[in-house]
């Protein structure tokens, strides 16, 4: 999942209030694009949403997702 060399990190964002549904699509589809697409991992844990990956991804994947 992680495409880069560099050691993996974490980023939060505050997702409460936010329809989920609507971030992470039916079944989760777009969640799982994301990922693939990205090569990050996304979980919504108490109301913020925690992207893990190396470093360029997860800021490109929160680019998106802001």
């Amino acid at each position: 999942m992680n495409r880069s060399t560099e050691p993996p990190i974490t980023r939060a964002i505050d997702v409460e209030g936010v329809d989920l549904l609507r971030l992470f699509g039916p079944l989760d589809s777009y969640r799982k694009e994301m990922e693939e697409e990205f090569g990050v991992s996304l979980v919504s844990r108490r109301g913020q949403l925690l992207v893990r990956g190396g470093p360029p991804s997860v800021e490109a994947a929160m680019a998106v997702v802001r």
